[in-house]
């Protein structure tokens, strides 16, 4: 086992949270480091359009009150 591994093994488990935390954040703040191609740009774009196009998928609180003869 690595020594840094090892040490991280003994941090408790809020440490190891915070360390994610920290880890990850310090990735997306480079995410210039991960360029992409421009396929994967149209790809991308393509799907938040289809998103952003969709029609919302469920029903309201007030509907399911209202099923149940409910008020709320």
């Amino acid at each position: 086992m690595s020594t840094l591994l090892g040490k991280i093994k003994q941090l408790d488990i809020a440490e190891r949270i915070q360390l994610v935390e920290d880890l990850w954040d310090s990735v997306a703040t480079r995410s210039s480091d991960f360029p992409i191609t421009e396929a994967q740009k149209t790809e991308l774009d393509r799907r938040l359009a289809k998103r952003a196009s969709a029609k919302p998928v469920g029903i309201s609180l007030d509907q399911i009150a209202q099923k149940l003869g409910v008020s709320i």
